[in-house]
């Protein structure tokens, strides 16, 4: 599990449980992260595959997520 928490001036990513509740969880498979961050996969399709629990405007950006791989 790693929490992601919003501060002033950065976003950092935390391998232990957050200080205050979570206000977005989101559940996906990581076979379906490696699809989704590569855009092998189109938005919709791994839409059907996510769970979002909470605040779903925050966890929906998932989807539009990139990784760079050098």
């Amino acid at each position: 599990t790693l929490s992601l928490q919003k501060g002033k001036t950065a976003c950092p990513l935390w391998e232990r449980s957050p200080v205050r509740p979570p206000q977005c969880q989101i559940l996906l498979p990581p076979s379906l992260a490696w699809r989704l961050f590569t855009k092998g996969i189109d938005r919709q399709e791994a839409a059907a595959q996510v769970s979002i629990a909470g605040n779903h405007a925050w966890g929906e950006h998932i989807l539009t997520m990139l990784a760079v791989m050098a």
